[in-house]
Parts: C-alpha cells; sequence; structure tokens
C-alpha cells in the first residue's frame, strides 16, 4: 500500500506540473486532476509553490533573460472521493499571489473539476498490464487574466482567462522498488470578448501534454523523476483588430522526494525547471519549488 500510495502522490504533482506553470498570458493545459490511487477511497491534498519567471522566449524563439523578476506564489487545495468502485470526481481550487518589482496581486486562481473512470483496473497484479484512468475535466476562469486586467504584459494575471474542456488518461505501474508512469490530455478553451476591448474577441485552439515519469522507492522514501511536453494552439483576435497569434510549446522537467509520514499522510518536495530541455517558444520558463502534503482515507 505504501508504495502504490507514493506513486499516488507522485502522479498528482506530475498531473499538476504538466500545466500549471506555462505563461499566464495564453490557453494553457488543463489543471491536474489530482486522480485516486487504487487503495484509495478519498484524498485531500494541500499544496504551496513558489515560482519564479527567469526566461521570456519571443514568437521568433529567441531567449531573453527576465529584467522584471515575476513571483508567483500558490496555495493549492485539492480533494477526490468515489462514486463506486471505478468513478471518481475531484476539485481542485488555487489561491495566488503574483509579484513583480512595482505591484503585487492576489486573489482565486482558475478553478478546476474532474470525473476519472478506471477503464483499466489493476485488481490482480498483472505482470505487465497498467492501471488506466481517464478523465474529463472543466476549468473555469476564476482568476484573473490578461483579457481582464486591460494589460498587455500580464503582470497581474492569476488564470487563463478561458473556460476550457479537457479529457486525459493516467497509466501507471509498478514493479517491486520500481515504478513508471505515462499520461496525455487534450484540451479545448471557448472564445470570449477581451473585456478592456469590447469590440475583440479572443479564440484559442486545441492544446495537448504528453509526458512520462519514473521512481525508485526505498521504504518510506520515493524519488521520482518526470518530464512533461506541452503545446498550444495560437489564439486568435477578431474584431477591430485581426491577429492570427503564435503557438505555445515548452517542457518541464520534475525532480521529487517523496515522505510517507504513515500510512495514511504523505509528504512530498518537488523542483521543476522548464528551461533544461525542448525548443520552447512564444512562452515564460519558469523555476518552480513545490512542498505537497496529502491526506488518504483507505476503502
Amino acid at each position: 500500500m505504501k508504495l502504490r500510495f507514493s506513486i499516488a502522490l507522485f502522479s498528482l504533482l506530475f498531473l499538476i506540473n504538466a500545466k500549471a506553470f506555462g505563461a499566464p498570458c495564453c490557453a494553457s493545459a488543463t489543471s491536474g486532476p489530482g486522480l485516486l490511487s487504487n487503495e484509495e477511497r478519498s484524498h485531500l491534498t494541500t499544496r504551496v509553490s513558489r515560482s519564479s519567471i527567469s526566461n521570456n522566449i519571443d514568437s521568433d524563439g529567441y531567449w531573453e533573460r527576465t529584467k522584471d523578476p515575476v513571483i508567483t506564489q500558490t496555495m493549492e487545495l485539492s480533494g477526490a472521493i468515489l462514486l463506486s468502485d471505478r468513478w471518481q470526481i475531484g476539485m481542485a481550487v488555487p489561491f495566488s499571489e503574483r509579484t513583480t518589482t512595482s505591484q503585487k496581486y492576489s486573489g482565486l486562481g482558475d478553478v478546476s473539476g474532474t470525473i476519472g473512470y478506471e477503464y483499466l483496473p489493476d485488481w490482480d497484479y498483472h505482470p505487465w498490464r497498467p492501471r488506466a484512468v481517464g478523465y474529463f475535466q472543466i476549468t473555469a476562469p476564476t482568476g484573473l487574466s490578461i483579457y481582464d486586467e486591460g494589460s498587455t504584459t500580464g503582470s497581474g494575471a492569476l488564470g487563463q482567462g478561458f473556460w476550457t474542456l479537457g479529457m486525459g488518461t493516467l497509466l501507471t505501474k509498478a514493479w517491486g522498488r520500481w515504478d513508471v508512469l505515462a499520461l496525455g490530455e487534450i484540451h479545448r478553451s471557448l472564445s470570449r470578448e477581451i473585456k478592456s476591448q469590447a469590440s475583440l474577441t479572443a479564440n484559442p485552439g486545441l492544446g495537448t501534454s504528453i509526458g512520462a515519469g519514473v521512481g525508485m522507492s526505498l521504504g518510506a522514501w520515493r524519488l521520482g523523476g518526470n518530464v512533461t511536453w506541452t503545446y498550444q494552439d495560437p489564439i486568435s483576435i477578431r474584431g477591430n483588430i485581426d491577429s492570427e497569434g503564435t503557438l505555445q510549446r515548452y517542457a518541464s522537467a520534475s525532480l521529487s522526494l517523496n515522505y510517507m509520514i504513515d500510512s495514511t499522510l504523505a509528504a512530498q518536495a518537488t523542483y521543476t525547471d522548464q528551461n533544461i530541455l525542448g525548443r520552447p517558444f512564444n512562452t515564460s520558463l519558469s523555476r518552480i519549488v513545490s512542498l505537497q502534503l496529502r491526506k488518504q482515507w483507505v476503502r
């Protein structure tokens, strides 16, 4: 049970990192659904993180080191509960504070809800077949976004600014001390008016994230790493001014350390860097440190 709970905690951070730290001005992947593991009936999770934008990549692919530091601190509360043996629902509520050299913004981020189904269970602990959970997710634009604040810099943006519908799958498998996981998701954000310019409409396209991770457990400890690639279609603008927009892409590499405090409580520390891998394009790259505490109730 301890190993599987550790994998569940690592999977949660893996899913969150697939989304949470993209450029705030753009439509982004759906947030981490915080799916339940095999033995869990429900969980409550608290995560705190601190991210710092280190580089900006323009629409020509050129790197520029950030001159005006932007620090974002976030506390996210999330939970999930079983509806039946294979159906589950979850919710995540983030609160953020975003600080520049001259201003500070704080408030609610984008709230998300998830429904998941375990379409490939692992009740018989098959030697090679993974456990697989599919999910649908809706994200509400409850956080202030660049389309609300009337700024082209996005310095006060705490959310993406769009209603977003997404679907994805998570596959996990463990062999002794080792475990692996893989993730794929696709999402679509809905068009909206730009409030500061009532005659303009922002039209986002499709986006996707794929990733993989591996971990090793030793007693109550677990060390894991993962890589996630994120792509977002251009956001076109229609109205008095027409613009086709530019696609966005980046990769996130993470290293995490997990500790099982007891059979139902686990802590995790994670470092994520978006400056290491891939060919980022039209985005801001961050370095993130996060701490998480997860309480589970078993079936």
